[in-house]
């Protein structure tokens, strides 16, 4: 998940036949790379308004 796979991928590998069963169990591991993401947008949001100002 945290790589950039798709969860409907990972779902199928690990033998789920619904996508919520692998969020119900794996869902934690997202946080993560939720953090990762905020941290990315933060610094692309910085950096535009430094350009612009």
């Amino acid at each position: 998940m945290n790589q950039g796979v798709h969860m409907k991928t990972i779902s199928a590998r690990l033998g789920h036949s619904k996508i919520g069963t692998t969020m119900d169990l794996y869902g934690h591991a997202l946080e993560s790379a939720d953090e990762a993401a905020a941290n990315q947008f933060d610094q692309f949001f910085s950096k535009n308004k430094k350009e612009q100002a």
